[in-house]
Parts: C-alpha cells; sequence; structure tokens
C-alpha cells in the first residue's frame, strides 16, 4: 500500500511543481480519502506524526491543501 502512495512521485512527473516527494505522497493520500487522519497518514506514508503535521502545515502554507469543515469533522481539501 505504501509503494502506490510514492510511486507516482517517484516514477516521473510531479504533478506540482513546489511540491517535495513526502508531500506529493500526502495529497496521493489525500486523494484517496479526503476524511483521513494525520495519524492515519503517518502509518500509510511510514512517516512519524511530528513529521506528517510538519508538512502538512507547510503545505496549507504553500496554498497545496486546505482544512473544511474544522477539526473533528472536516476533510482536507487538495487546491
Amino acid at each position: 500500500m505504501l509503494k502506490v502512495y510514492f510511486q507516482s512521485a517517484i516514477q516521473g512527473v510531479l504533478k506540482c511543481n513546489r511540491c517535495t516527494l513526502e508531500e506529493q505522497a500526502i495529497i496521493n493520500v489525500i486523494k484517496v480519502n479526503s476524511n483521513i487522519k494525520q495519524e492515519e497518514i503517518a502509518k500509510v506514508i511510514n512517516k512519524s506524526l511530528r513529521t506528517v503535521k510538519t508538512r502538512m502545515i507547510e503545505m496549507q502554507k504553500k496554498g497545496l491543501i486546505a482544512r473544511k469543515n474544522g477539526k473533528r469533522n472536516g476533510e482536507w481539501i487538495i487546491l
């Protein structure tokens, strides 16, 4: 399962010129399940929770993702 999320980033062209491989992996996970929690993303991409939280904050500042409808019942939006 982990291989699937990194595969598109590693094999060829990043969908985003401003993205790192970790950011692209997070985007790929969000595409599959927009309601996913950060803890689950960390497990899927085999990174620490702290790394995922840091990258997602950076991604929000870059305008790559956003959170809709709050923390508890919200979902991730790819911009």
